[in-house]
């Protein structure tokens, strides 16, 4: 486990999120709320399928 964990908001942009998977060769991220508190994992498949959605 990573001594600085890698998280990111509700309120962070796939392009951001696509930029921190890139930085620092990561697959998954979670997604923590105003609470800090886990609400979801975003994946790098999750931004190819949005990106092949939005057209």
């Amino acid at each position: 486990m990573s001594a600085s964990p890698v998280i990111v908001t509700e309120n962070t942009t796939l392009m951001d999120i696509a930029t921190i998977f890139k930085e620092r060769k990561i697959n998954r991220v979670p997604v923590v709320d105003s609470d800090n508190k886990l609400v979801g994992i975003v994946s790098r498949e999750d931004i190819i399928e949005a990106r092949l959605l939005k057209g």
